[in-house]
């Protein structure tokens, strides 16, 4: 899958719906996921986002189901999803830098979380060390 980069100079909006016409008119894109990015264009921003429930709901997959697709639309196309963990709740497309950090702030705390408890196994190794190696990891998948 190609990533596409996404960028907010100019019309975020405008750049996002490019984006977001671009990713449907993929015939390698999922049903499901193209079906999650449908319903997703009309809930921008974290003031708007979808409940898990309602998308689960209107997917028919599990609430599991529905963040797998998200990750993918993220990570496999480059579709800025955001996901609120607090009131209100759900999924959203992110259109601002703002918005980017915003849900990016929650997996940055789970991956220091992460970092710490792998430390604990191997007191020996520094957390850079642990960065690095998810970087190569990383760099391999």
């Amino acid at each position: 899958m190609e990533q596409q980069q996404f960028t907010f100079s100019g019309d975020p909006v405008g750049a996002l719906e490019t984006i977001i016409s671009s990713v449907l008119a993929n015939p390698r894109l999922e049903p499901k996921a193209r079906e999650l990015l449908q319903i997703l264009r009309y809930h921008k921003g974290p003031q708007n986002p979808c409940s898990g429930q309602k998308l689960s709901d209107q997917l028919k997959v599990d609430e599991r189901g529905v963040k797998q697709y998200a990750r993918t639309l993220c990570m496999d196309w480059g579709i800025p999803v955001g996901a609120n963990r607090q009131p209100p709740y759900g999924y959203y497309l992110c259109v601002t830098a703002e918005d980017r950090m915003r849900a990016s702030r929650h997996y940055v705390h789970q991956a220091v979380a992460e970092l710490a408890r792998a430390r604990a196994y191997q007191p020996e190794r520094t957390m850079l060390e642990l960065l690095g190696q998810a970087e190569l990891e990383k760099g391999t998948a």
